[in-house]
């Protein structure tokens, strides 16, 4: 199992090195605001990790984000995969990008509530290079819609909801992300 393990972490690191791909992994934070139903206003923390073709300076990513928000007891696992194209303004080291995605989402409320949903997010934001391997960002508008399963309680049944086995319900909720964060290329 060792021998797997150093084996597979080898690998990364020549997939990681290769000239094929390049690499981005951003520490993300910053409020999620409720606009539509249970999604409470709380402070989303996560990773970002990022490829693209390697040497374009702009152009298409796709990605995969990691998001925990927290407030007053609630707790939200968002796993996002997603996809951008950066678009380099002028000769400064500054992009500007829009990001869709898709939304997977694991709720713990106060009370004994749960949810598990999915969705999709559009967002927009920008990026301005400090170097070769560090970057900023920022994304002032980031909009989720999800589509979630929730209970009160209840007697439910893991992979069966439904309103007649422990009052499991349907909803949309909708939230506003502003979010912010360094980022490094590897």
């Amino acid at each position: 199992m060792k021998k797997l393990l150093v084996l597979s972490l080898v690998g990364l690191a020549i997939f990681i090195s290769s000239n094929v791909f390049a690499f981005e992994l951003s520490f993300r934070n910053g409020p999620t605001f409720k606009v539509k139903n249970w999604i409470d206003t709380q402070y989303k923390l996560g990773l970002n990790f990022a490829s693209s073709s390697k040497g374009a300076n702009s152009g298409f990513m796709s990605s995969t984000t990691i998001d925990l928000s927290v407030l007053q007891g609630t707790t939200i696992l968002w796993l996002t995969p997603e996809f951008q194209y950066d678009i380099k303004l002028g000769g400064i080291p500054l992009y500007l990008y829009p990001k869709f995605g898709l939304d997977l989402l694991f709720g713990w409320y106060p009370g004994n509530f749960k949810a598990f949903g999915f969705g999709i997010k559009a967002a927009f934001g920008a990026k301005f290079d400090l170097g070769e391997s560090i970057f900023i960002w920022a994304e002032p508008l980031g909009l989720n819609m999800v589509f979630a399963q929730y209970s009160w309680g209840g007697i439910a049944i893991p992979g069966v909801p439904s309103i007649a086995l422990g009052g499991w319900d349907t909803s949309v909720a909708m939230s506003y992300d502003m979010m912010f964060g360094i980022g490094f290329r590897l």
